[in-house]
């Protein structure tokens, strides 16, 4: 039988499903860079902070629970889960994104537009529909990535 919870009842209990070795109720927050391992190539599942460590596991986890999806991921910048996701993209690809965007996000688009030759359009929320700027292609299914930024 799964328990179905109520959203708030995953955000108040994030982290509190794990077996923690000293018994926190509460996930702790690892803060260490590297990890001590027992023998060379035998790994604990964590080397180093920066690909990972229970923190951000609990974290990612909570995420893919919360979105009901399969995987979270954390990053450190919003630039960096902009590469993330632009990295599932290929040629040809077509992304609609906000008009009114973070000026790095644009030239970060203009870049991957040369570059890897993703099709870009920007979207006006105010004066014209989403629907105008949704190109069909026949070849792909994959063509749309709506990229809205908070502010």
């Amino acid at each position: 039988m799964t328990l179905s919870l109520k959203r708030e009842t995953l955000l108040v209990q994030t982290g509190n499903d794990r077996q923690e070795p000293l018994g926190a109720i509460n996930a702790p927050i690892y803060l260490s860079a590297p990890y001590r391992h027992q023998h060379i190539g035998l790994s604990n599942d964590y080397d180093y902070i920066r690909t990972g460590n229970p923190t951000r596991d609990i974290l990612e986890r909570s995420i893919a629970e919360l979105e009901k999806g399969n995987r979270g991921f954390a990053c450190s910048s919003g630039m960096s889960a902009i590469q993330l996701v632009f990295s599932l993209f290929t040629s040809e690809d077509h992304i609609i994104a906000i008009r009114d965007l973070y000026g790095g996000s644009y030239r970060m688009f203009e870049w991957f537009s040369t570059n890897y030759h993703l099709q870009f359009s920007f979207w006006d929320q105010e004066h014209e529909s989403i629907h105008q700027l949704i190109q069909s292609n026949p070849i792909r299914k994959r063509y749309l990535l709506k990229h809205l930024q908070t502010h």
